[in-house]
């Protein structure tokens, strides 16, 4: 089975390489520049329900909190809670190469599993909306890591800050591939949220995921050396450079240890070994479906979208 599994991955890190790039060359249709602060109306189209004609279209004002090259973030009100919207890649829509992050339907489960997922949706523009909890709101009120990093007053106190951040990170990151058999591969600052204790941390943007089987259980991953291991080195290239900002505080040799209390996992339901494996075998054939459908133009783009959906609606 660990044989199948890494020849798996092995095909399609190679399809990634031969057929595509790591990243976009660039996006079919220019992207939309917004400025932060500004405000974007995201226009849903309203249903039918059982019979009631639908009334007029839902509208929901969104403050822009930042833009990357292929999307963009901002902060809503949504059925009265506090949420964070971001919306698909524009390389999901005809792309000509294949990014490593996952694809929009994929990442939409992956939140769902560990439980930041609100709602999908979608705008009568065509652009698709991930809606998720703002976990910077709470409860509870959580803050960016380089808050606590400017907060410090010592070269030591800092240190200990980002010895923190790397190693709780890397627990998170074992917690949902243990509890979901989902990896979340792009920790750092900007991806993650912390209490001010570092009681609690959450990693968000799960654009770079993976799915793994038949890990937790009669194997759990603290007995994967390789993928602790890995797990450990993406934890600390993600926050490493956070040193250099400790460095430029004043040093006081012989002061208390900073210390931290432990860290507090959500609740979750842990998926079997049989479903992990299942969820993974169906993503990597989906990927594998997406790559070969962008570079020969063939595919069914609906029903693979449906299908990636389906998996998302079966995550629980």
């Amino acid at each position: 089975m660990r044989l199948l599994t890494t020849f798996s991955f092995f095909i399609i890190w190679t399809l990634y390489f031969l057929l595509g790039e790591c990243r976009p060359y660039g996006l079919l249709e220019p992207r939309t520049q917004h400025t932060k602060g500004q405000t974007i109306t995201i226009e849903v189209k309203s249903k039918a329900i059982l019979g009631v004609p639908a009334g007029k279209n839902k509208k929901y004002e969104c403050e822009v909190i930042g833009q990357g090259s292929d999307e963009v973030a901002c902060a809503l009100v949504y059925k009265g809670q506090p949420a964070i919207a971001k919306t698909s890649k524009a390389v999901e829509a005809g792309r000509a190469t294949m990014d490593q992050g996952i694809p929009f339907d994929e990442e939409v489960a992956a939140l769902k599993d560990v439980g930041l997922l609100i709602k999908v949706l979608n705008a009568i523009d065509g652009t698709k909306w991930i809606v998720m909890k703002n976990v910077q709101r709470g409860p509870p009120p959580m803050v960016n890591p380089l808050d606590l990093i400017n907060a410090a007053r010592t070269k030591e106190e800092c240190l200990a800050i980002v010895k923190a951040l790397i190693d709780r990170s890397a627990e998170m990151i074992e917690f949902w591939v243990e509890m979901k058999g989902l990896r979340h591969e792009d920790p750092k600052p900007n991806n993650v949220f912390v209490t001010h204790n570092l009681d609690r941390l959450t990693l968000i943007d799960y654009g770079r995921s993976r799915r793994f089987p038949g890990l937790g259980g009669a194997n759990p991953v603290t007995q994967d050396a390789d993928l602790m291991s890995k797990i450990r080195s993406d934890s600390v290239n993600g926050f490493i450079s956070l040193t250099d900002m400790c460095n430029e505080k004043p040093s006081a040799p012989g002061g208390g240890e900073t210390t931290f209390p432990p860290l507090i996992k959500p609740s979750a339901t842990k998926l079997s070994d049989k479903e992990k494996a299942r969820a993974a075998e169906a993503q990597n054939s989906r990927i594998i479906a997406e790559i070969t459908a962008a570079q020969g133009g063939g595919g069914d783009d609906e029903t693979t979208a449906e299908t990636s959906q389906q998996g998302a609606d079966g995550n629980t």
